[in-house]
């Protein structure tokens, strides 16, 4: 683990989490939810109570469906009460009007401490390791897992001895068409470097057509499916595992396999893009 953060930052960011906000908006969520006839299978593999990180993959830009459809069924099943966190890209904390919803909803940065801090007091928390990369991937892969060889949630769920339940989506990489992930623009550019971004999408999108880099845009009424896989349990690991590479790495592949599979199957009993 990363050494060196204050302690009272990182206890500030999670208590950023509204129980009250969330009962408010919960309606609006479900309603958005609705808007992709979103279906959630598979919650019970979610522990009825503990710690659990939750891997996903992600979708459509800066709007990823996927994490409406499941945010709704978890608070759901498992009420506004229980602590749920998704870990956020440094871009989403640095506009007041998109951070300020966002952390009351139970967003926190994407620090590694932050999140063993979460999980150790027993919460649920979200992970999307292939992060801007998997979202703009090109509509092309949207039926790929795409974590770009990111493995710090492994270390983390052998660190704090946590399982991991895969959160497969299906159909939300079709809310818009994206057309290039930018990759070697964004290199170019030093977008790495000045905004932790490898990618630079060329997308296509309403209202606004083709647009390049991140964008908010009204989405596309794809039918959104997410499947809770079994938990990966990788507790019988000790905590050193997680600074052995080739332990790392394996179990990384076990996960992306796991996942995949599961998305084939998902993606397979698909008719049609957006219809579902």
């Amino acid at each position: 683990m990363t050494v060196g953060v204050d302690n009272s930052w990182i206890q500030a960011a999670l208590a950023a989490r509204d129980v009250r906000f969330i009962r408010r908006h919960l309606p609006r969520v479900r309603a958005v939810s609705r808007y992709f006839r979103g279906e959630v299978h598979g919650i019970d593999n979610i522990p009825a109570s503990g710690p659990a990180l939750i891997v996903g993959n992600h979708n459509g830009l800066m709007q990823p469906a996927e994490s409406w459809v499941m945010t709704a069924a978890i608070w759901d099943r498992f009420g506004a009460e229980r602590e749920l966190f998704f870990l956020g890209h440094d871009m989403v904390f640095r506009f007041p009007a998109i951070a300020n919803p966002f952390r009351k909803s139970g967003a926190i940065p994407a620090h590694p401490e932050v999140a063993a801090t979460a999980l150790r007091r027993g919460a649920l928390v979200v992970v999307y390791p292939g992060g801007d990369v998997d979202a703009c991937r090109p509509f092309s892969q949207r039926h790929r897992i795409v974590f770009a060889g990111r493995m710090g949630f492994i270390r983390l769920a052998i660190e704090c001895a946590v399982p991991i339940v895969p959160a497969v989506s299906v159909g939300a990489h079709e809310t818009v068409l994206i057309l290039s992930d930018g990759r070697r623009l964004a290199r170019r550019l030093g977008f790495k470097r000045l905004f932790r971004s490898e990618v630079l999408p060329l997308a296509l999108s309403f209202p606004w057509g083709l647009t390049i880099g991140p964008t908010y845009y009204f989405p596309l009424p794809a039918k959104v499916e997410v499947e809770m896989g079994a938990p990966i349990d990788l507790c019988h690991l000790p905590k050193a595992a997680a600074r052995e590479p080739e332990t790392v790495t394996r179990c990384y592949g076990h996960v992306v396999d796991t996942m995949q599979k599961s998305l084939d199957r998902m993606a397979s009993g698909r008719r049609w893009p957006i219809i579902g």
